[in-house]
């Protein structure tokens, strides 16, 4: 999505490193959750890591080794910019325990920021008015997402004393901020429309919309954990972008 916009070359090493990585993050967090719980998970997919633990647990080794061949195959300029969000990653990690309520907002910098860098690192493009607003868009969308997971989640984590943004905060004071990041999302995607830049704004507008639909009919999306399908979903909406 990034490299189309950016009119950047990703080659696939850099893609594999990356579609690896965020499985392994993602993996990885869900395994630590679910070594913590020390009764049946009250949630599926922390159920599902517990039942499952030691393959996942291989073939989770068997992905950072893979990881590692492709990224000693990245561009030195990826490869550079890789290390140094790696490095912030590591800082945010060792202060994860005071930070816990904050997974949530270092989700949504770091998330968009290694699926945008390569394309960045190699476009050696201005960042124009139009790029700057749309990465930040993405991230305020990433940020609603996990924000969305977190309120949805309340009773769950409760239950399996896991710490997110709404059980720290409350469900009212997450419900209330989501409206305005809701407010803001759209609010630059009419901007963006108006002032006649590049169409790819209205493919994360449908993203925020998508969104903002989970969270007004809460009650059908959190039956059968439908929110995370469809929330997680939204992420493949570039698609139509890249497609097109």
């Amino acid at each position: 999505f990034f490299s189309k916009i950016l009119n950047a070359d990703i080659r696939i090493q850099a893609l594999m490193a990356l579609g690896l990585t965020v499985w392994i993050i993602y993996t990885t967090d869900h395994l630590l959750d679910a070594g913590k719980i020390h009764v049946k998970a009250s949630t599926i997919r922390h159920r599902f890591h517990q039942k499952n633990f030691h393959i996942l647990f291989g073939l989770t080794l068997t992905a950072l080794l893979a990881d590692i061949v492709f990224v000693l195959y990245l561009r030195p300029a990826v490869l550079k910019a890789g290390v140094i969000l790696g490095l912030l990653v590591c800082i945010y990690l060792i202060a994860n325990k005071t930070l816990r309520s904050m997974k949530e907002i270092a989700g949504a910098l770091f998330y968009p920021s290694g699926v945008g860098m390569p394309a960045l690192v190699l476009s050696g493009a201005d960042l124009n008015t139009f790029v700057i607003l749309l990465i930040i868009q993405f991230m305020i969308t990433a940020w609603i997402n996990m924000l969305l997971f977190s309120l949805f989640d309340t009773e769950n984590d409760k239950a399996d004393q896991r710490i997110s943004f709404a059980t720290v905060m409350g469900k009212p004071f997450t419900s209330r901020l989501l409206v305005a990041l809701f407010v803001i999302c759209l609010g630059l995607a009419c901007y963006q429309l108006i002032a006649g830049l590049d169409w790819a704004v209205i493919i994360v507008a449908f993203m925020d919309i998508t969104l903002l639909a989970i969270f007004l009919f809460e009650k059908y999306f959190k039956t059968g954990d439908r929110y995370r399908l469809a929330g997680d979903a939204v992420f493949l909406f570039p698609l139509f972008y890249l497609f097109a």
